[in-house]
């Protein structure tokens, strides 16, 4: 009888087991939706950032030359824009940031900085004299943000200059100049989205694997400021930098927003 009952007790034991697995399981599945919406871009911290845009080249040069003038930049010491190789930025921000770096070496004097934005026409939309600052590193300057009559218009073309100028009296006949284009743009819905939800480095991820660079950049580079220790931002910057050939300036200090005349 004993055995009976023991036999009894040892079944009970595994019914009870294969019910509460049969459970658990059943529990996670449907705790899994049965529709998940993909994301526009699958980010990690652990991924590094890298721009994914478009090889369409757009005229223009992103590193000044190194001959030609008084205030000659040598070696690995030019004016750089930090653009893409094709040399065209896309934003969906009004508030859009340019990044360069200016050099200090003994053998510079550049004695005022200029910026201009022309629209496909050739006519100047935006001009504006910067002062020069005597530390060497990677600069931002920002267009101005009207509510009334915005500066770009969405999906048109815009062509910038930022120049050195090494001579006021001799304005434009002894100068350093880069050139880039910059366009803006309306971001998707589903893209939107994603943003909304990401973290603000996730973010910088996601703009530079579509393609948008200005707002990777510049989103990065706000979060280095605010955190310049952070060893995994540094390492994003040199990734986001080594993804479009300016690995040379990684490591330049990011020294702020240029101020205007």
């Amino acid at each position: 009888m004993q055995r009976v009952l023991g036999m009894k007790s040892v079944v009970a034991i595994v019914v009870a087991i294969f019910l509460l697995s049969v459970g658990i399981t059943t529990a996670q599945t449907q705790s899994i939706p049965l529709e998940q919406k993909t994301p526009v871009t699958p980010v990690s911290r652990l991924t590094p950032i890298k721009y994914q845009g478009t090889s369409d080249r757009k005229d223009g040069r992103r590193i000044a030359p190194t001959t030609g003038t008084d205030c000659l930049f040598y070696g690995k010491h030019r004016l750089i824009a930090l653009m893409p190789a094709n040399n065209l930025a896309l934003t969906s921000s009004e508030r859009t940031k340019l990044f360069f770096y200016i050099p200090k070496t003994p053998k510079t004097s550049v004695q005022a900085l200029e910026f201009v934005l022309m629209d496909a026409t050739g006519q100047n939309l935006y001009k504006q004299t910067f002062k020069v600052n005597n530390k060497p590193g990677i600069f931002s300057l920002s267009l101005p943000v009207n509510s009334k009559k915005p500066l770009l218009k969405i999906g048109e073309e815009y062509q910038w200059y930022f120049a050195a100028i090494c001579n006021l009296s001799r304005r434009y006949s002894n100068i350093i100049i880069t050139t880039g284009w910059l366009k803006q743009i309306v971001s998707n819905e589903n893209l939107t989205t994603e943003l909304n939800k990401a973290s603000p480095r996730d973010r910088a991820a996601i703009y530079a694997d579509e393609g948008i660079w200005s707002d990777s950049l510049t989103t990065l580079a706000e979060l280095r400021q605010k955190r310049p220790d952070d060893w995994q931002l540094k390492n994003d910057w040199q990734s986001l930098l080594e993804s479009v050939d300016l690995a040379k300036i990684a490591q330049e200090p990011l020294v702020g927003e240029l101020k205007a005349e």
